[in-house]
């Protein structure tokens, strides 16, 4: 969403809500934007919304019990009432319940549209009317990345309308240094040289066990690739919301890897390979190579799938369907294990037909009249 406040600042006020990890991520991006005021939910939920205005307090949750919800919605209703809105704007959370699922109650409440964009592949919760007794109101709407997206979402059951409106953050990187330099900065700061360099985003699905067990089944794979070709350089990048035992866990491993330190925007760009099992770095990464190179995609973003795995992305985003090595615009699905080092090998050797465009790219810049007018690109 702060793509898209950027690039509507000087026509919008903002009031944003901001809860878990976004809380983090906003502190790098607030201080380049204007015309937001910016709110988290307090402690006890009906006491309303607290908003700062310098630094962002590190407690926000939105993980509630049935009468902690109920209270949030009333809070939040008496919070837009206030504010007054034009417009809601809502995104599409796989995991908990929170905030964005009740924005749509609150707007029928209040005789205010709301409108939802989809930031990733995950088909989010409460969309549909009934989907939980007290987020009893989905959304009329939907704005989604690509047709990819929308495939998803329709497999998912959704019945309302979906508008392909692009990908905001595609524009967000035109504020950036190009994709070239910024790779080749990074890379000698690195000492990475012509190395083939391979990032893996860890997960932050509350489950300390399987989070590093998952990472463990990626390691490997890398590990019998590494005494093949010694040229293969491992970095890993936390996730904001790993906790300090599953940090600890994986840094306990006995694995070769190097820890990524940087931010968000270099890890988009340094790597030759990204793997994750559904983190947004993966499409960052693909956005920001569209925004400045027009040759052929350099970049192969990798989405795991292992026996644990499979069942929360199929829960949670729908992707049954997905092909192994089926390279759609820089995205590759596969399953750990021998076909994860297989793909990896593909790729090292070029065996892999490159992509000509990556996925993101939008026909022309994403406005917002888009998903009101159900405008497609």
């Amino acid at each position: 969403m702060f793509a898209l406040i950027r690039e509507y600042m000087d026509n919008y006020e903002f009031y944003v809500i901001l809860s878990g990890s976004a809380m983090q991520y906003a502190e790098s991006f607030k201080k380049d934007l204007y015309n937001v005021r910016w709110f988290y939910p307090s402690n006890a939920y009906d006491e309303g919304f607290v908003e700062h205005s310098e630094k962002i307090l590190p407690f926000c949750t939105t993980k509630v019990t049935d009468e902690q919800y109920e209270l949030l919605y009333k809070t939040l209703k008496s919070f837009a009432v206030k504010i007054n809105p034009s417009i809601i704007i809502r995104g599409t959370p796989c995991f908990e319940l929170g905030v964005e699922e009740l924005l749509p109650r609150v707007s029928k409440d209040i005789g205010v549209e709301c409108y939802c964009y989809q930031e990733c592949y995950g088909v989010g919760n409460c969309l549909n009317d009934n989907e939980d007794k007290i987020a009893c109101i989905g959304v009329n709407n939907v704005g989604v990345i690509d047709f990819y997206a929308k495939t998803i979402l329709l497999k998912a059951g959704f019945a309302k309308d979906i508008v392909i409106v692009g990908d905001i953050t595609y524009w967000r990187y035109k504020h950036l240094e190009s994709f070239s330099a910024r790779r080749k900065r990074i890379r000698k700061t690195l000492g990475v040289g012509d190395d083939f360099v391979i990032l893996y985003c860890m997960l932050a699905v509350n489950d300390s066990e399987n989070e590093v067990r998952h990472f463990m089944d990626v390691a490997s794979s890398i590990a019998v690739l590494h005494k093949r070709n010694t040229n293969v350089k491992f970095f890993v990048k936390f996730h904001p919301r790993n906790n300090d035992k599953e940090k600890a866990l994986v840094r306990s491993s006995n694995t070769d890897f190097i820890e990524f330190e940087y931010s968000a925007d270099d890890a988009c760009c340094f790597a030759d390979v990204i793997i994750s099992a559904c983190s947004s770095i993966n499409g960052d990464a693909l956005a920001y190579y569209s925004a400045f190179e027009n040759e052929q995609c350099m970049l192969k973003s990798i989405y795991t799938k292992g026996e644990w795995e499979h069942n929360l992305v199929v829960q949670h985003m729908h992707c049954a369907e997905w092909q192994k090595y089926r390279i759609k615009d820089g995205h590759v699905f596969c399953d750990i294990g021998d076909d994860l080092t297989f793909l990896l090998e593909s790729i090292l050797s070029s065996d892999l037909t490159q992509p000509k465009t990556v996925l993101f790219v939008p026909k022309k810049p994403l406005c917002l009249e888009n998903l009101f007018n159900g405008e497609f690109l």
